[in-house]
Order: structure tokens, then sequence, then C-alpha cells
């Protein structure tokens, strides 16, 4: 059996595709992003094991680590791996003070602060938001009435939508979620679609 490797650069990444091929049977194809001369890459299948496992020793690694970070934009899981890998590096390293003001519009001036909110997403998300698709949170919090129940309860959110930072903006837009929300700190900071969220390490 023999492997069948092809390259090719394009811009800043080489793209890879492995196949193992014999007389009788050719496998499943493996493909493969990555930076040269960086440890990151991008794979189609983590469940190729023989395959992925070459493509490592290839680039020059004796092993590899899941980050638990997938979707189908290779430039955004790249930002999101490395903030580096957007041309806004240094947009906003820490979050924000939240401090509404009414805003001067072409309508006269808002004093509902709803303009004021989304000039605040839009700085807090960037220029240019990473594009995912999916998120999966767990976090623990005390019950909202200690007095009924005065204990810590496990919550797993999982969303999934065509932009995650998209959606989330328009949540806001529609008072459905507030600018200074969780969700808004988790994907400032996120390195991974499984999140597991301490309100207390944010801060």
């Amino acid at each position: 059996m023999a492997a069948i490797v092809q390259t090719v650069l394009l811009g800043d990444l080489m793209y890879v595709s492995v196949q193992l091929l014999s007389d009788t049977k050719q496998g499943s194809v493996l493909y493969v992003a990555t930076p040269p001369t960086e440890p990151v890459a991008l794979v189609s299948s983590l469940g190729m094991t023989t395959l992925l496992k070459a493509v490592v020793d290839g680039l020059g690694y004796n092993k590899y680590q899941d980050a638990n970070l997938y979707g189908r934009d290779i430039r955004s899981l790249l930002q999101i791996f490395d903030r580096r890998y957007t041309e806004n590096a240094d947009h906003l390293t820490e979050i924000p003070e939240y401090t509404p003001v009414p805003v001067t519009t072409r309508s006269g001036i808002d004093y509902t602060y709803k303009t004021y909110d989304i000039q605040y997403v839009d700085n807090l998300l960037g220029p240019d938001p990473p594009l995912l698709t999916n998120l999966n949170i767990s976090t623990t919090k005390q019950f909202f009435d200690p007095f009924i129940l005065n204990k810590q309860i496990n919550l797993r959110v999982t969303l999934k939508s065509d932009n995650i930072a998209s959606t989330f903006k328009a949540w806001v837009e529609k008072s459905a979620l507030a600018p200074t929300s969780d969700f808004f700190k988790i994907f400032h900071q996120i390195k991974s679609n499984k999140v597991t969220y301490c309100k207390e390490d944010s801060e």
C-alpha cells in the first residue's frame, strides 16, 4: 500500500491531501491546511489516525493535540487559535467598559441607548469577527433564588447559527440579549467550540 501525497501553497497556507492506495483498494483522503513553520494544522478528520500521525511527522513534530475547534472557515479558525492570524490583532485585548450615553442619530437623539448598544457590540466584536457556526458552553451557577434552592446548578448551552457573532448582534438589536451578556465575554476569549465558563475567571 502506497501513500499518495499532494501539496499546494496558496498565499500563506499550505494545503495537503494524503491517501493510501493499493492495487485493490483506495482509502479515504485526509485534507490538511497549515501555515508553514507554524505549529498548527486544520484537518478534515481526526479519525484517520495513521494518516494524521504521518502528516504530523512530515511537518516535523512528534505529537499533536486536539484543540476542540472546528468550523467551515479556515481563516476564522486560525484567528480563534491565535490573534496573529487577523489583520486586527491589536483590537480590544480587554472587554471595554459599558457606559451608555445618548447618541445623536439622523432622526434625533437616541435616549433609549439602543444605538449605543449596537455601537458597543460592533466595537466589542471588532471589524472582522471570526465566523463560527457552533458553540457549546458549560457553566455552573447559583440558582436564581437561594431561598427556594440554595445550590449550584449545571448549565449547558448549545448554539448553532450560520454566524454566531451576527446572531449575538441581532439579539441585541431586538433587545433579546444585553450587550454586557456573558456570551460576548465568552466569544471575545474563545479558543474552542467547547467552552467551560467560570465568570470569576473572566473578571
